[in-house]
């Protein structure tokens, strides 16, 4: 189980920041703009719970992506 950033979110986020800085976005500053991630996830490996004889809650399963 792992919960953490949306990983193509972020990935998204740090080509915009690229194409700005080649673009010439900070040409006279000294930082670019820092950007926190507003989407989060929750992944569940319910195969690997199975074989420790975990039990998912039907409430994690509705919100997680099960794998």
């Amino acid at each position: 189980m792992s919960f953490g950033p949306n990983l193509a979110d972020a990935y998204r986020h740090v080509g915009q920041k690229a194409g700005n800085i080649i673009q010439g976005y900070a040409k006279g500053r000294k930082q670019v703009k820092k950007h926190k991630t507003s989407e989060f996830e929750l992944v569940i490996n319910a195969k690997t719970a199975g074989q420790f004889g975990l039990t998912i809650p039907e409430a994690w399963g509705k919100r997680a992506e099960v794998v």
